[in-house]
Formats: C-alpha cells, sequence, structure tokens
C-alpha cells in the first residue's frame, strides 16, 4: 500500500486554523512551508507503519476529530521514534490473559520484548470541550464578518450554557462599534489604552466581555477578520488527577502480562504540565519534613505498592508533529514492578525513586532522535 495522509492538490492558503476547522483539514489546505514539512514527515511514518494497519491509520487521521487525530499522531510518533532506535514493532499482538490488544510489542536492538500502550489526555473534562467546541462556532462566524472601522479584542473567554445564535451576536456587537469614533478611541500602546471602553454583549445565557480595537486610516475598510486579539481567563486545573485517570484507565487493561508494560501518556494541556505534575501524580506529594511520599499515587498508596504490572510510565509534554524538537518527555520507573522496565530504554531521560529521593538521568531527547534542525518545522 503506497498511501499518503493528504490530497495531492495545489495549495495557496496562508489563513489561519479557524476555531471550528479540524487539525485534519487545516493541515490539508494550507500552504504554509512549516505544515509542508509536517505532513512530509507524517507521511513518512505512515509508510514506516505496518502495511496491514496503515487504512486503520488512514481512517483516524481523516476522521476530522481531533481527538482521534491527536491520538493517531502520537502513535505514529511513537512507533517513529522507537525504529529509529533500532527496535522493531509489532501492531495490536495478541496477550495471554486478555482478548483485548496492546498498541504495541516492541523488540529493542539487545532483544528485550515489551509492551507498549499510547493514551493522550487532556486536563480538562469532556464536558469543558463540548462546550468550547460550541463556542467556536460562534467566535469563527463572527470573526469572519469584519466592521469597517474597528477590530475587537476579547477580554475572555464567553461565558454560556448552550449555544446563542451566532448572527444576533455578530449585529449586537457591529452596532456597538458603529456607534464610537476610531479616530478617538485608543489603540494598542496608547498611554490610555488601560482605560479602553469595554463592552459586555449578552444574548439569554451566553455573554461575552470585548474591546474595540481602531484601525489604522489605510485598514479600515479591508479588514479580513473581526477579532484582532484575544486574552483567556486564567483556569486551574487538576493536571496531578487527569494522570492519575489516564493511568488507572490503562493500568490493568490487559491482565496479568508476561512481559514488561510501559504506558506512554501525552498531555494535551492548553495551559501545560509540569514535572511537578507528573511527579506527584506518580509518586506522591512530597512531606516537607520527612520527605517521604504520602497519598495514593500511580505508583504508591502511603508507602504501599500499587498497579505492579505497570512497569514504566512514559510521560510526553505536548507531543504533536511539530512539537518534536521542543517536546519534553521522561521515563518514569515504576519502583515495586513485578517485571522491571525495559533497560534499553534509559536511553531516553528517566526518572526512579528511592526511599526519599527522586534521581533524574538525562537520556536522548526527540530533537536527538529524529536530528531536526534547531527551527524546524519552521526555517
Amino acid at each position: 500500500m503506497n498511501s499518503t495522509i493528504f490530497d495531492n492538490i495545489n495549495r495557496n492558503s496562508l489563513k489561519n486554523k479557524t476555531k471550528q476547522e479540524s487539525l485534519y483539514q487545516f493541515y490539508n489546505r494550507t500552504s504554509r512551508v512549516d505544515v509542508e514539512r509536517v505532513r512530509n514527515l507524517l507521511d513518512q511514518c505512515l509508510g514506516n507503519f505496518p502495511v496491514n494497519e496503515q487504512q486503520e491509520i488512514l481512517s483516524r487521521l481523516r476522521s476530522n476529530d481531533d481527538v482521534d487525530f491527536n491520538s493517531t499522531c502520537f502513535e505514529l510518533l511513537l512507533h517513529e521514534t522507537l525504529i529509529r532506535k533500532g527496535y522493531i514493532l509489532k501492531v495490536h499482538p495478541d496477550v495471554p490473559n486478555s482478548n483485548k490488544k496492546p498498541d504495541f510489542f516492541v523488540i529493542s536492538p539487545n532483544k528485550e520484548e515489551f509492551y507498549l500502550e499510547a493514551k493522550v489526555f487532556f486536563d480538562e473534562s469532556a464536558q469543558v470541550r463540548k462546550h468550547r467546541k460550541i463556542n467556536n462556532a460562534v467566535i469563527d462566524y463572527i470573526n469572519k464578518h469584519p466592521h469597517k472601522n474597528f477590530w475587537i479584542r476579547l477580554e475572555g473567554e464567553p461565558k454560556y450554557n448552550k449555544q446563542a445564535a451566532p448572527k444576533v451576536i455578530k449585529k449586537m456587537i457591529h452596532n456597538w462599534l458603529d456607534t464610537l469614533d476610531p479616530d478617538n478611541e485608543p489603540t494598542f500602546g496608547d498611554d490610555s489604552y488601560s482605560e479602553r471602553k469595554i463592552k459586555i454583549i449578552t444574548l439569554d445565557d451566553w455573554s461575552v466581555k470585548i474591546s474595540a480595537v481602531p484601525q489604522s486610516a489605510s485598514m479600515r475598510g479591508n479588514a479580513e477578520e473581526l477579532i484582532g486579539s484575544s486574552f483567556s481567563d486564567v483556569t486551574f486545573l487538576e493536571t496531578t488527577d487527569a494522570i492519575k485517570a489516564a493511568v488507572e484507565l490503562k493500568a490493568k487493561r490487559y491482565g496479568e502480562l508476561d512481559k514488561p508494560y510501559v504506558l506512554a501518556l501525552n498531555c494535551l494541556s492548553s495551559f501545560g504540565m509540569d514535572h511537578l505534575d507528573e511527579r506527584d501524580a506518580l509518586f506522591g506529594y512530597p512531606d516537607p519534613i520527612t520527605l517521604r511520599r504520602y497519598g495514593k499515587a500511580v505508583f504508591y498508596n502511603n508507602g504501599a505498592a500499587r498497579n505492579e504490572g505497570l512497569s514504566s510510565v512514559w510521560m510526553f509534554r505536548g507531543l504533536v508533529p511539530n512539537s518534536i524538537n521542543t517536546c519534553i518527555q521522561n521515563l518514569y520507573i515504576n519502583p515495586f514492578a513485578k517485571l522491571s522496565s525495559p533497560i534499553e530504554m534509559l536511553c531516553f531521560p528517566s526518572v526512579t525513586i528511592d526511599e526519599k529521593e527522586i534521581n533524574c538521568y538525562k537520556g536522548e531527547s526527540l530533537k536527538d532522535v529524529f536530528g531536526f534542525p534547531e527551527l524546524w518545522p519552521s526555517d
């Protein structure tokens, strides 16, 4: 099978991704050079994937579901990372005590064998993502209708319980902007910008706070979009809980295994995940006096072993095709694992814990493995 993921078409669009547009749709239509490099990489990853599995991969990537797209890209990039290191991977292997099949059976260059499962997770609820999808439809609509004299700045995330009528909201915004004089309103950089007029547009239980940004005289009547900039509200996230929940879904999914089991987790968060989130979720919270870890974590429950069938958790912070050079990854070793984590996997950055101390070991980054230029995929 000689397939490409994206259409063989002439591309001449440099427009930014809209909020409603799926990742696949954006990657498929844009002519941006950096995205072309990402398309070429994904096609290469697909070409290195087992032929009998490629059709399923194509279907998932083209589904226009961003969760499916990101999950499939993660599997492709994991596969590509390991084969570049000389590993051999079999897709969807049989296991001894379950009818379910993990993503990969892996053989290292020195013949270590283990199972590898990939999972993408988010640190926000499915309900929040659903609301954002509904909201994006409204934002995309009003953005397609520029005003003759002003852009608007979104001063926070819209507040809503159900989808509002985008045409009515657009009209309300334009009606307000029509009352303003573009020559007398402050713009970015003005000393008086902090005193700019703020308007709350409300329709039923939907509301958004906006301000007006006057266009320069040469731009008036020529703008292609309404929204000039936006500022998101601060959101407090329970990333440690999201990590624990993601592990619990997969830790015992395949029953008792005959080989080490490595779970690769990729956090796709708008706000990011750091090493403290990872360590607290996997090892527990540190006691400031004794330095021991406490609480119910992935590997510990106040010092007692948990999830002994899980050999290690390979954490990735926002791995998507264009973040290969910058993505941080760490392999967290389960100190209580019945089957030890593969030794050769320690070529990647890894983290272990003894009685009191967490020990970090530097390994190869994804940038090292792929060998891309410093600013890839940009120039």
